[in-house]
């Protein structure tokens, strides 16, 4: 990312946890990139601070996925063993950190600056970091790319077909990423689809085939983008 926006270009990567940021650090110094800004927080729909759930398959050399947990509002209480239940419903080895989340929209951008692009994969909290970014999508209208896996927000009381309908009503038109992973979406702003369409012209072609990750054709999203 930090090559493509090139040397005016800005990325703004945002990491809660402790492992990634040291590995972010270690990957930003040695190959001397000098525009990443890179803050240490998770993002989300409110101000707070939770804790984040580190799931490991096996052990902890075999670091698996890390959820913010289902029982964020109950800030550095202990967590519920359900935020854990894994895939094929297995019992995952777990540890916990304390984490600091703040919103979108309170992050403040360099006057003059776009954002253009947007990548959410954060475990099941999408709809949490769309809500606390309203005012920044309405005013920049970035691209985004967005990760929708019924069983991560399922942990979250919330479906795909609730998380699609919600960011049709902030003006975006979604596409199925298509390649080997099924669960990542493009989302484009009504008024930039026709130039997104005429710059991808022969990799968007009709969706009619869904996974159980997302029903996305069920959930009327009719187009795929083909890598």
């Amino acid at each position: 990312m930090a090559r493509v926006v090139g040397e005016k270009g800005l990325v703004i990567a945002f990491e809660p946890q402790i492992n990634n940021i040291q590995l972010l650090k270690i990957n930003i110094s040695q190959n001397n990139i000098n525009n990443v800004q890179l803050q240490e927080v998770a993002l989300g729909h409110k101000n707070m601070v939770t804790c984040l759930c580190n799931a490991y398959y096996g052990n902890e050399k075999n670091f698996g996925d890390s959820f913010v947990s289902t029982h964020y509002d109950r800030g550095e209480d202990d967590l519920n063993i359900s935020d854990f239940i894994g895939k094929n419903n297995r019992l995952l080895p777990i540890n916990k950190e304390v984490i600091k989340c703040t919103t979108l929209d309170d992050i403040q951008i360099e006057e003059g600056r776009t954002i253009k692009f947007i990548k959410i994969d954060v475990q099941g909290f999408e709809k949490m970091v769309l809500e606390g970014g309203q005012k920044t999508l309405a005013k920049h209208r970035p691209v985004m790319v967005i990760e929708l896996e019924d069983p991560c927000m399922d942990l979250f009381g919330y479906t795909s077909r609730e998380l699609i309908a919600y960011l049709r009503t902030l003006g975006y038109q979604i596409y199925f990423l298509d390649y080997s992973y099924p669960c990542d979406h493009v989302c484009v702003p009504w008024e930039k689809v026709n130039d997104f369409e005429e710059k991808f012209k022969g990799k968007i072609h009709q969706h009619t085939q869904s996974n159980p990750q997302n029903h996305n054709v069920e959930n009327g999203v009719s187009k795929k983008v083909c890598l």
